[in-house]
């Protein structure tokens, strides 16, 4: 029930942002597999060993120095909506 309940909120904080940032209606909470939606989710979604990383980075005094050479460890989730916007 929990986890339903968390699929309608993350679609609904989907459909706002996804409309408010890129003027698009993807309407996620009735169709999730809109690609819109797909390249949203998972540019929100990090595995716990990168958002301990990152953390431990941002917490280091040279840790901006390391994110600088690999812009890659912040971006590498968000190409594909990045992408998106790119057509647009």
């Amino acid at each position: 029930m929990f986890n339903y309940i968390f699929r309608l909120e993350q679609a609904l904080t989907m459909d706002v942002l996804i409309s408010a940032a890129f003027g698009i209606e993807a309407n996620p909470q009735e169709n999730p597999d809109n690609p819109v939606a797909v390249a949203v989710r998972k540019a929100m979604t990090r595995t716990t060993f990168e958002r301990i990383l990152l953390n431990a980075l941002l917490f280091l005094p040279f840790g901006n120095k390391i994110i600088s050479m690999f812009p890659s460890l912040l971006i590498a989730n968000s190409i594909p909506i990045l992408k998106i916007a790119e057509e647009m």
